[in-house]
């Protein structure tokens, strides 16, 4: 058996093992309880194809060389473009949010992830998700629900009340963890290639360049969907990221995606969601230099500009928390969000009884711009060693999940 089938092996027997344990050891849904849809992030989802295995999150694609082709889509972003690839969703990445559904599972509460293609249109997205919580309620007629979602989540939420517009009666609570709600700069930096993610997957992949990876993001709907809203960020150039003249050259997505993008930015900004009771709650660091505009580069092409606005690392203050949330704040960068010990009491607290003990964030106060500080893959370095020895005690950091986030943080 070669290395590439003793990781893929050893990551499945590892997986089963703890669904076995989780079975095992959590009580059964308490029906009084509101059940929780988790919406996970972008990236948060694990992809795999029947015959060839997982491409995204594994290490074993890396060694295989072809990770950036595996996963990049056709040139209308709707099928693989790699020869008889169907990559399809394998589950939530446990080390984010095994944690958090334990403790929710502990708590009485049946959770439903949804497992998505996080690089396809969120509209398409979206009507899957329909599916499942249509699902949910008529299985469960007399239960209410809770949305809890992480990041692309939160936007997948806001989308729903459009797709299943009486299910708003069954709404108990919506929740956010880092919620780019008006957007963030994420996939220019991506697709540009400033994100500090690009060489950590090159070091991965050493026969695939950065220009490899960032060709393949450039064909993904999903990313685009969370470019800033101009509304939400006055004056810093958002406009520009909606035009495909304005993007690298051989990098610029389809100006179709680029429309369906700008679409989205009122639909989610005029979400029904928001005028539900409660109001949607906000989980948000603040205190991570974050990328809160555009610029230009030498040859004019857009890129994203300096790391001086507050946020939680990727998604700006003012992105997630619009007129109507309530904001509390968290310590842990965004990725890491859902691990972070009170977040996850915080969602407990504000679940049953309303309310939570975190601190509320006032908008002045996060306003101001800030020198910029440290770097993503720092901020994520120091998340990891705060969290992981729980996350290892808990069961929840699988050995192949491990061997990729520290390869891709060194």
């Amino acid at each position: 058996m070669d290395a590439i089938a003793i990781l893929q092996t050893l990551e499945k027997l590892v997986d089963l093992g703890l669904d076995r344990l989780d079975q095992a050891i959590l009580p059964a849904p308490d029906p009084t309880q509101p059940a929780v849809i988790l919406l996970p992030g972008f990236m948060g989802v694990h992809l795999a194809d029947p015959a060839a295995g997982r491409a995204w999150l594994d290490p074993a694609a890396a060694i295989r060389g072809d990770l950036s082709a595996r996963v990049a889509l056709d040139a209308v972003g709707a099928a693989d473009a790699f020869p008889g690839e169907r990559l399809a969703p394998d589950g939530v990445v446990r080390f984010v949010y095994a944690d958090l559904v334990q403790a929710l599972r502990f708590a009485g509460h049946a959770v439903h992830p949804f497992a998505f293609d996080f690089r396809r249109s969120l509209l398409s997205s979206t009507l899957l998700l329909r599916d499942l919580v249509t699902d949910v309620l008529q299985r469960s007629p007399g239960t209410k629900v809770v949305l809890l979602g992480h990041s692309m989540g939160a936007l997948l939420a806001c989308l729903l009340p459009y797709y299943l517009p009486s299910f708003a009666d069954r709404v108990e609570q919506t929740i956010f963890l880092g919620g780019p709600l008006g957007g963030t700069f994420d996939a220019v930096e991506a697709v540009t290639g400033t994100h500090w993610v690009l060489p950590r997957l090159v070091a991965l992949s050493p026969r695939e360049t950065a220009r490899d990876f960032q060709a393949s993001l450039a064909t993904w709907p999903g990313a685009f969907s969370m470019l800033p809203d101009p509304d939400a960020f006055p004056g810093a150039g958002c406009e520009r990221a909606f035009d495909a003249v304005d993007w690298p050259a051989g990098l610029a997505p389809r100006q179709a995606i680029l429309d369906e993008a700008k679409a989205l930015k009122t639909t989610i900004r005029r979400s029904p969601l928001f005028d539900l009771a409660p109001p949607v709650t906000q989980l948000l660091a603040t205190q991570y230099s974050t990328v809160g505009s555009l610029a230009r580069d030498e040859r004019g092409a857009i890129t994203a500009g300096p790391r001086t606005s507050q946020g939680d690392g990727v998604v700006t203050a003012a992105s997630a928390l619009p007129p109507g949330v309530t904001g509390y704040r968290t310590t842990f960068p965004h990725t890491l969000a859902p691990i972070e010990p009170a977040a996850i009491q915080a969602i407990l607290d504000l679940i049953h009884t309303g309310a939570c003990t975190l601190d509320l964030i006032q908008r002045d106060d996060v306003a101001a711009e800030v020198a910029p500080g440290q770097a993503p893959d720092v901020q994520m370095a120091l998340g990891l060693i705060e969290s992981g020895v729980t996350s290892m005690l808990d069961g929840c950091l699988t050995f192949s999940s491990l061997t990729w986030l520290l390869a891709s943080l060194v």
